[in-house]
């Protein structure tokens, strides 16, 4: 089972709001509930010994100051605020894998669509992994200014793409993709979902794009995957289908496989 701390919760939230998007309704009261058990403080109970050396301990007060001793909690304020934590974390989890992750997702569409639509320019304009600054002198007014604002669309979709979808999809963090562990579907793979058109899209070339090698150069990963499909930001729910659907079509080949190399004549 895959443990979510508080920490990953908010540096979720807090992402999401860097980049430009919001956070959801939903998360942001799972969010104020952690404030609320991070700032609690018990009350300690009382302690007779030390009300009698006092004087507070009266013939008035004896009897209410005896129950509440004796209905003093045996577990530790710690343990209590731990579980708190735990399942307020869980429930982030649930919900970040169900509407409030696509709510996340259509936060960032705006700033991801007008960010993506600068790179696909600068492909138009000529730019490609491979094109240096004195290459792009030569190439005009359109690539020269295409050349130029690539970076803060790359600076958009970088940020994007590292603080929240890789967060999303890593199996380690919140996994909303969820595939079954016998698959070893490969990380890049599972993020890229979040980026392709349709199920019809190779998905392995697409994630080979992506991946840490491949984001070098002015436009660094976005001009090359634009170079194996075009660029989209999917919902969890949609990513979702374009993983299973690929993952199925890896089962029917295996299924494919061992039925012809395990069939024998009759």
């Amino acid at each position: 089972m895959i443990h979510i701390s508080t920490p990953q919760c908010r540096r979720l939230a807090d992402a999401v709001t860097q980049v430009g998007g919001t956070v959801p309704a939903e998360l942001q009261q799972i969010i104020a509930s952690l404030d609320a058990v991070a700032a609690w403080s018990p009350t300690p109970p009382p302690n007779v010994e030390s009300a009698i050396a006092s004087g507070k301990f009266t013939a008035k007060n004896a009897a209410a100051l005896l129950d509440a001793a004796l209905s003093a909690p045996s577990v530790e304020s710690g343990a209590v605020r731990r579980v708190a934590e735990q399942q307020l974390a869980l429930k982030f989890r649930q919900a970040v894998r169900g509407s409030a992750g696509d709510a996340i997702i259509e936060g960032l569409r705006p700033a991801f669509e007008t960010a993506s639509a600068g790179v696909r320019a600068a492909a138009n304009a000529g730019l490609t992994v491979d094109t240096t600054a004195d290459q792009v002198l030569e190439m005009g007014a359109e690539a020269v200014a295409a050349w130029q604002d690539i970076v803060e669309h790359r600076r958009v979709l970088d940020a994007i793409h590292e603080q929240v979808i890789s967060a999303l999809a890593a199996t380690h963090e919140f996994d909303v993709i969820g595939v079954k562990p016998w698959m070893q579907v490969p990380i890049w793979t599972l993020i890229v979902a979040f980026y392709v058109p349709s199920e019809n899209t190779d998905i392995e070339r697409a994630a080979r794009a992506i991946t840490p090698e491949h984001n070098g150069g002015r436009g660094g990963r976005w001009l090359r995957l634009l170079t194996s499909t075009e660029m989209k930001l999917n919902t969890v729910s949609r990513a979702r289908e374009i993983v299973d659907h690929h993952t199925a079509a890896i089962a029917e080949a295996a299924q494919r496989h061992y039925d012809a190399t395990h069939s024998f004549a009759s």
